[in-house]
């Protein structure tokens, strides 16, 4: 799990979606585009575009670092 793509498919599996398309409409981002960016097709900051779009965590459900 060196690369990017690699993982944004491990995060999606991990969060419960069976497939990018469930992944991308749960995150209201343009399927085609997290497909490709999940195949390696292409790279941007995808996730500054969802953060972008969604509203923040609970914080309960927020990732605690130590």
């Amino acid at each position: 799990m060196d690369t990017p793509n690699e993982r944004l498919r491990v995060a999606r599996e991990r969060a419960g979606f069976e497939t990018a398309k469930a992944a991308a409409d749960a995150l209201g981002v343009n399927y085609v585009s997290y497909s490709q960016h999940e195949g390696g097709a292409r790279w941007s900051p995808l996730t500054s575009v969802i953060r972008k779009e969604l509203p923040p965590l609970p914080p309960e459900r927020e990732r605690k670092y130590a």
